[in-house]
């Protein structure tokens, strides 16, 4: 039996659809252009779902621009691509919750007294 799971996980297909999708939001969350712009939303604009919106908004703008804007239009009629903007998008509220994260803990030091 245990020869059979085995042969089984190796000649299964990797990365299933899952582990795609997670590599997938890795490549996109570690796009420089869209950490800078997310964590300057984060911090710089103090209306809390304001710049959640705006950095869901830019983190899909970033994939929309390295992809061309005239197919950008052309991405809201297919499923997937729609589901790559979604991801896109995911990556760019997660560097926002750092972004909020860091000046929170930074807001917090410097009220302290010394």
């Amino acid at each position: 039996m245990r020869a059979a799971n085995l042969l089984y996980v190796r000649s299964m297909n990797w990365p299933a659809p899952v582990e795609f999708t997670v590599l997938i939001f890795l490549a996109l969350f570690f796009n420089w252009i869209r950490a800078i712009l997310c964590v300057a939303a984060a911090v710089f604009i103090r209306a809390r779902w304001i710049s959640l919106a705006i950095a869901a908004l830019m983190g899909a703008a970033v994939s929309a621009a390295e992809n061309g804007l005239d197919k950008f239009f052309v991405q809201f009629l297919d499923f997937d691509n729609d589901i790559f903007l979604a991801i896109s998008a995911l990556a760019g509220v997660f560097w926002w919750g750092i972004g909020r994260g860091l000046y929170a803990m930074w807001s917090y030091v410097r009220r302290q007294p010394a």
